[in-house]
Parts: C-alpha cells; sequence; structure tokens
C-alpha cells in the first residue's frame, strides 16, 4: 500500500507541475504575466489538484466569500452570459460561486446590495431567483468594514430550485448603526414568500408591506 501511495504521489506531482507548466505558458503567450514570472510569483491556484476531491463528488458543500466588486469588465461579463454592460464583477463570482457548490450545497457571499432592486441587475437577478433559492439577505449599515465605507450585504443562496411554498428572510440595518453583532435573524426578519419575486422584473425589496402595494398597483 505504501509502495502504490508513494508511485501515485509522484505521478500526481509530475501531473501538476506539467499542468502548472502549460498554464504559464499560455499566459506568457498573452501577455497575461511578464516572460521572468514564475507560477509562484504570480499565484496560480490550481484548482484541480487542490480540490480534486470535491471536483469528483460534484462541488462544495457551502462556498463562502467576499468577491472583489466596483469593476465593470464588459469582455468577462459577455462571456458569462451577463448582458448588461453595467453588471458590475462580482455579479460573476455568485454564479461561479453556486457552479462550484454541490446540489443542494450553500453559497453565502457579502458583496454590495446593488442586484437586489438595480435596473441593470435584472437578468442576472431573475437568474439567480429562478434557478437557486434565496435563503436569506441581511443588508449592513456602513462602515462594516473599518477600512472602506462602503455598503454591503450577506447573501444566502441554496443551489436548487425554488418553489411557491418557499420564502426567504430579508433583515435591513439602519445605515449608520455600530453594528457588534448580528441580530436575531428570526426577531428582526422580514420573512417573503418566493411568489413576489418569480417575474423577471422583480426585486428584492426590505419590506413585504412593499411586495403587497407593488401587486396592488401592477
Amino acid at each position: 500500500t505504501i509502495i502504490i501511495k508513494n508511485v501515485l504521489d509522484k505521478i500526481y506531482k509530475r501531473c501538476e507541475e506539467h499542468i502548472n507548466k502549460l498554464f504559464v505558458d499560455y499566459l506568457r503567450n498573452e501577455k497575461k504575466i511578464k516572460e521572468s514570472e514564475s507560477i509562484y510569483q504570480v499565484g496560480i491556484f490550481n484548482w484541480i489538484f487542490e480540490f480534486s476531491d470535491v471536483i469528483t463528488d460534484n462541488g462544495f458543500d457551502m462556498v463562502l466569500g467576499n468577491p472583489p466588486y466596483g469593476i465593470d469588465q464588459i469582455q468577462t461579463l459577455k462571456k458569462f452570459k451577463l448582458n448588461s454592460e453595467h453588471n458590475d464583477l462580482y455579479t460573476i463570482f455568485i454564479e461561479r460561486g453556486l457552479e462550484l457548490a454541490k446540489p443542494e450545497g450553500y453559497l453565502g457571499y457579502i458583496t454590495p446590495p446593488s442586484w437586489e432592486t438595480g435596473e441593470n441587475y435584472e437578468n442576472i437577478r431573475h437568474r439567480l431567483l429562478t434557478n437557486y433559492t434565496l435563503q436569506e439577505i441581511i443588508n449592513l449599515p456602513f462602515e462594516i468594514f473599518t477600512e472602506a465605507y462602503v455598503d454591503n450585504a450577506i447573501s444566502t443562496f441554496k443551489k436548487n430550485k425554488p418553489t411557491d411554498k418557499d420564502s426567504f428572510r430579508i433583515v435591513t440595518y439602519n445605515k449608520k448603526e455600530k453594528l457588534t453583532k448580528i441580530k436575531d435573524i428570526e426577531k428582526v426578519s422580514e420573512l417573503i414568500p418566493y411568489k413576489y419575486v418569480k417575474d423577471k422584473s422583480s426585486k428584492i425589496f426590505t419590506k413585504l408591506i412593499l411586495y403587497k402595494l407593488n401587486e396592488l398597483l401592477s
């Protein structure tokens, strides 16, 4: 058994080195990195080798992150079928994170709340709300990060198709509140039935009464 393990480790190492070399050569040809830079200098992370057991097991149980935002990458967005030129880069990470989760797995991200109601986020919002089940949104106050004065929210999705019986919780803090801990979600949240976010034009409002008013006016 030990001999077989040693042989497999050597094969693994050679394959990893070969694939990394091919990837670096590709990056150099595309002028993404300098000719003199090595794989360790550019910090390439090899998903196939580092998470081979996860890939063969259909994905991660949970994906957590704080993706980059405030960046408009039009060509990259088009590649991921996000047609609005005003979509922020973080939307790519939401969809990619959900792809990496296994069926019935979860994604929890802290991102700007712009995708919740923004006119230019209609496509991504509709795709997320119809292909995955939104579990919870916590709209945070400003200054949640000490080094940046930005608007953020925590969104949690489950990787399964929503049903009419589903609902999601939403919590909205005062933007000037000094938050030291997340309160008891069930006591301070609004429970929103999923029927209110089924249409493509649906937006995510902070109060149940706003959905009901919107329903009356439409």
